[in-house]
Order: structure tokens, then sequence, then C-alpha cells
């Protein structure tokens, strides 16, 4: 990797260089002002700068500005060199975009370890994250180029997002682009809960190009089967008791022209079941109360978690709509088949979160990564979604610790093999037969808090978690 260093002071240049390059193998220039690195950095390309934030003339946070500001910004990591007295300028930086930064004097395993993690991040984003769109006129490839999106997340106008970080799931969206093309086709996405069967019903409602056109959701599961005839059809005025005088639409027409997307459809009581039918099959309806046929023009797409073939053999389901829905077919994968979007989708929530809560997380600490693809995630992208969110609303730091992750320990009782390998330079003594992830990370603090005598400032300091966070820790430690 091409590596960019600014600094004014020769021998740091010389340091930075000797380890980086006779160390790890990797390419540095070096410069000694603010001035000069912007000229290299416009000229040649550079995935990651390291600059000190001292220097006469243009200052390192000055030269932060620029590289984010630039076109090419955000596909650089900047890591800033500081004083201790820079310590507040070191936290500013990373509110302005910087991954991380060191504090001088430089030590070479802090710089080795900075290094190697953005590398293996990139590398990561590289090969895990990219879609594999082939040619130029993937349908996948227009619709992240008219719809204005950054691959591999797909953001919808409505702020929803679709992060397609594994084979599986970009290929469902090329599907998902297709069915797109021809509105008559019904679709049914089948998929546990919270695999993203919403996202994808979204995609192929805005297709390649996005629409203005209405995008109306019927969940399906919080609609009393009183209610669902009136929800769907509208009323006439006069049609119950309490209704309004004038009537009122109801779901299909306020899909007209766009989308009407079923959640849960198999919720759907059996004795509105054959209403449905004929609605799909005439593409008109006729409103509670009222003998006049309304013609319609609306797509549909259903989306459920249930076996609705099982439900079918049990008479809870119709088996002439189950073939009337089931015309496009998508089954979206559960997270546990795809581990490999674990740790993208993690960073994708946790840029979401860092931004809308303000916080400085920049980056998912290994073991971390470790800890949530080791999780069962019974509840998919949405509890992995949930996690991280709880993650940034509790704790702040420039990196997501395995201690920030603590409400997984709540929620699951697995256990970490002996083979777990943690990135702490120090042993702990554990059972043989296995542990809790409560007691790994209890231990781990224990251990930290010997190492500085009791000091709970270099302690948090030394775990990358705040004072507040470790005292809490502590208490329950006793």
């Amino acid at each position: 990797m091409r590596i960019l260093h600014v600094d004014d002071d020769e021998q740091s240049r010389r340091v930075v260089s000797q380890v980086i390059e006779g160390l790890l193998g990797h390419q540095v220039t070096t410069c000694e002002d603010a001035r000069q690195a912007l000229k290299l950095y416009y000229q040649y390309t550079f995935p990651l700068v390291i600059s000190d934030i001292r220097m006469p003339g243009k200052s390192g946070m000055d030269l932060l500005h620029e590289i984010k500001n630039s076109p090419s910004g955000r596909n650089t990591d900047v890591v800033l060199i500081t004083g201790f007295a820079d310590l507040d300028s070191a936290i500013a930086a990373l509110r302005e975009g910087a991954i991380d930064y060191l504090r001088k004097p430089l030590k070479a395993e802090e710089l080795i370890e900075v290094v190697n993690r953005i590398v293996t991040q990139r590398s990561i984003e590289e090969t895990d994250l990219e879609p594999r769109l082939g040619k130029n006129d993937s349908p996948l490839k227009t619709a992240v180029s008219n719809l204005k999106l950054n691959e591999p997340v797909i953001s919808f106008p409505d702020g929803s997002r679709l992060g397609l970080f594994s084979s599986a799931m970009r290929s469902l969206a090329d599907i998902a682009l297709r069915f797109h093309e021809d509105r008559t086709v019904p679709v049914l996405i089948e998929g546990e809960t919270g695999t993203g069967k919403e996202m994808f019903a979204r995609l192929i409602h805005y297709g390649s190009s996005g629409s203005n056109l209405p995008f109306v959701i019927v969940n399906c599961a919080a609609i009393a089967s009183t209610l669902f005839e009136s929800e769907l059809f509208g009323y006439a005025g006069g049609a119950f008791t309490g209704a309004k005088p004038s009537g009122s639409p109801g779901k299909f027409e306020a899909a007209e022209g766009g989308t009407i997307f079923f959640d849960e459809v198999g919720e759907i009581p059996l004795s509105l079941q054959p209403k449905l039918l004929r609605v799909l099959q005439e593409k008109a309806i006729y409103r509670v109360g009222s003998s006049q046929k309304i013609p319609l023009d609306f797509r549909v797409i259903t989306a459920t978690n249930r076996d609705l073939e099982k439900m079918i053999k049990e008479g809870s389901f119709r088996e002439d709509l189950y073939y009337r829905l089931h015309v496009g077919h998508i089954e979206v994968p559960s997270l546990r088949k795809q581990q490999s979007a674990i740790p993208p989708l993690a960073r994708m929530f946790l840029t979401l979160y860092t931004e809308k809560m303000d916080r400085c997380f920049r980056s998912i600490h290994q073991d971390a990564v470790r800890l949530l693809e080791s999780y069962p995630w019974h509840g998919n992208i949405r509890e992995l979604d949930n996690v991280i969110r709880n993650a940034v609303l509790l704790y702040d730091g420039s990196q997501l610790l395995p201690e920030h992750l603590d409400i997984l320990y709540k929620k699951s009782d697995q256990t970490l093999s002996k083979q777990t390998v943690l990135t702490y330079p120090f042993t702990i003594q554990l059972p043989e037969n296995g542990f809790s992830l409560e007691e790994l990370n209890n231990a781990i603090i224990r251990k930290a808090f010997e190492m500085h005598d009791g000091n709970q400032t270099r302690t948090a300091e030394y775990l990358k978690m705040s004072r507040y966070a470790l005292r809490s820790r502590l208490k329950k430690l006793d």
C-alpha cells in the first residue's frame, strides 16, 4: 500500500519510513509540510496519509480538512500524530474524519498496529464489500448510479438502506431489479425475521432509476382481523357506525400507480383471502358498503417469515392465492449463512449511528469483530442493527471494543473455546472447560487494572474505553 507521511521533523520521517517499509513492506512517500503533501496527494493515489498535527504553515488539521473535502477524500484514511498537549485536537480530528491518531513519542508497536488494522480493513472492503458487477451495464451498477448511491450500500430515497455485502445478496439484488422491469409480476419474498425482506421490496419498487410513485406498506400482523377489509379496500360513507360521511380510501387506492407491499402476508385472515385473490385477478376493488367498481393499477409484493406451503396443508392459507403471489420469488438468506457480511454490516451501522449521535467511533476492534461473527444472530440484520445502535448510544471512543457489546453477553449463553485469539499482550488464566464472554471481559479488565496499579485513568486509556464505563464495570466487579 502507498502511504504518505507528512512531518517537519526529519528524524520522525526516517523512523516511520524504516518501520513501515522495513517491517511491513509498504511504500512510504515523505514530505515536510502540508502544502507539499497536498501536491503529492493530488498527483498520486495514497490510500493512507499519516501526518503530524503541528507543522509550520498549514497544520495537520488543515491537511485533514482539505483531503476529506477532496473528490477522493472518502477513499483516503488519515492518521494524525500529536503530542500530549494536542490531545483535544486529536479528538477534534476524529470528529473531522481522521480514522485514528498516534501520540508522540511514537512507539513502533503502536504504529504497526494502526497500519496493520487499516490495511486489514481496506482488504476486507476490497474483497468482501465491492459487488462483482461484471459488465458496466449490470442492473445493480445502473441502480447505484441513477439513485446516486455509494457501492455497496444502496440508500433509497426514503432514507432506508440495503447493504449488499455477500455474493448471495448481490445476486438477489440483480434479480429484484429484473422483477422491477415488469410491474405485472407479483413477487413473494421469503426469509427469517430481520433479514431485510422489506429492503428488497423497496429495490423492486424503486428499480434502477428511483421512483416518485407510492410505496404502500401493509403490516398484516398489526391489523385487527375485523379491520382488514376496510383497511385494504376503504369504505363508503355510512358503511358502518362511526364511518366518515364521505367515506375513506383504503391501502389499494393509496398505492394507485405504485406498489402495495404486504408484509407478513401469512397473517391475512383466511376469510379475507378469497377477496384479495379476486382483487389481484381483476385489478379492481369495491369499497366496503359500495357496489361501485374502482379499477386500479398497482404492483403487488408480499413477504413472509412463515412456511406458506405448510400453512396450505394445515388449511390456514389458500393454495390458489399462494400461486397467484408466487409468480416471482426471492428467498433472503439468514445472517448466519453469510458470515462474511457481518463485519461490513456492523461498520455500516456504526457509521450511521456515529453520525446521528455525534460520537467518535471510526473502526471496530478485531476482538469485537470476532465476537460479532461468533454470535448466532437469530434476529438477523435487524438484531445486529439494534446491538450496534445500543453500543453507540451507551459508549464512545475511536474504536468499538468487545466490552461495548456487553448486551450480547446478557443475550447469549455461548462460550468461547480455548483457541480464541486475543490481541491483549498478557496471559489470562481461565477455566479449561471453556468460559463465558462475561468472564472473559471481566478477566481482561481485572488484568489491565492490575497492570496499571489501580490507576483508573491509565487503565481506561489502555482499554480504549471511557473512565465512566470503566468505573461502572469495576463497581460490578467490586
